[in-house]
């Protein structure tokens, strides 16, 4: 019997949810988390924390790439 895993995001250097939102450019106030995270409030468990760190590594990785790759 083959299972099916929950994907999930890429291992980050960033280590912590915060340190992800920092690189990812989320603002620090509770308001500026609340309007990222939540859109993946709908998401029910695991699944939406999933969503949201794969969203924040894809926003952190294009605000590190060079200008001429975005």
């Amino acid at each position: 019997m083959q299972t099916h895993a929950t994907p999930r995001p890429a291992k980050s250097a960033a280590g912590t949810i915060g340190a992800l939102e920092a690189a990812a450019g989320i603002g620090r106030s509770h308001a500026d988390r609340w309007e990222f995270w939540r859109r993946f409030s709908p998401l029910r468990g695991t699944t939406g924390l999933n969503a949201g760190a794969a969203e924040l590594l894809r926003m952190a990785e294009a605000a590190a790439a060079p200008e001429a790759t975005r």
